[in-house]
């Protein structure tokens, strides 16, 4: 009788929850990227396909990336292999169970004329069977230190993506009355991903507060807290200080 080695359920189970189309959005310094990407199962399942859609990270280029997931018995692990069609390739190790899932990637793209290496850890949290996230940290390109990142994954066609067929659940319009205080400029740092229900945005010098009726500066410190809740809710919790012209200093929440 011939047996083969197969993938243990539970990371099966846990791949398995990619399985479909969705929208990528990643926040990075300047930019928000949005991709398209597709995860496929074949055969017994111990394999997941993907073809990804979007923007190269690094270079700003516009790319497509080709990949799998894959059992390795001699390792017990996880391993990604991929390749995109301007030469790059990425390749990965991960530790998954059904409930976290963690791996450490190498990624080489093609840039100015020579080969750049990224190495980076990635974290994936499932929120639901339509919503994951994946922080990067400890970023690295070519030895030196770069900010990390946050992936949000929306299952498409769900209510998190924000479309549905039949129109049910679409908000009701509201009547607000406002009124203009201020224009406020942040300037941020790039993100800090605490872990994949926090991202913290500090604020940096230079900001500024003007309006009608006041005029200032933002004191240090001050920062943006970007918490994802259990319910798939994000809230945004911000605080600062702004000190006017004339002297007097309000706190700001």
């Amino acid at each position: 009788m011939v047996t083969h080695a197969s993938m243990p359920e539970a990371v099966k189970a846990s791949l398995n929850r990619m399985v479909g189309q969705w929208v990528l959005s990643t926040e990075l310094s300047d930019r928000t990227v949005t991709e398209s990407i597709t995860f496929e199962s074949r055969g017994d399942e111990d394999i997941i396909f993907y073809e990804v859609v979007g923007e190269n990270f690094v270079t700003g280029e516009p790319t497509r990336m080709t990949g799998i997931f894959g059992w390795d018995e001699q390792t017990k692990s996880v391993k990604e292999l991929a390749f995109t069609h301007l030469g790059g390739t990425m390749s990965g190790i991960g530790l998954i169970t059904r409930d976290s899932w963690t791996d450490e990637v190498t990624r080489v793209h093609f840039l100015d004329g020579r080969h750049v290496t990224e190495t980076v850890d990635r974290v994936f949290t499932f929120q639901s069977k339509n919503r994951f996230t994946l922080v990067w940290k400890n970023r690295m390109i070519d030895g030196k230190a770069e900010p990390g990142m946050v992936s949000t994954f929306t299952r498409k066609g769900t209510q998190e993506e924000g479309t549905k067929a039949n129109g049910e659940g679409k908000p009701q319009p509201v009547d607000l009355s406002t009124d203009y205080v201020m224009t406020l400029h942040a300037p941020l740092d790039p993100v800090q991903a605490i872990d994949p229900a926090l991202m913290i945005y500090n604020v940096r010098e230079g900001g500024w507060v003007k309006g009608p009726r006041i005029e200032g500066k933002l004191k240090a410190p001050a920062a943006d807290w970007l918490r994802i809740l259990p319910d798939e809710t994000m809230r945004l919790d911000v605080r600062g200080t702004i000190e006017t012209t004339d002297g007097a200093l309000i706190y700001v929440n």
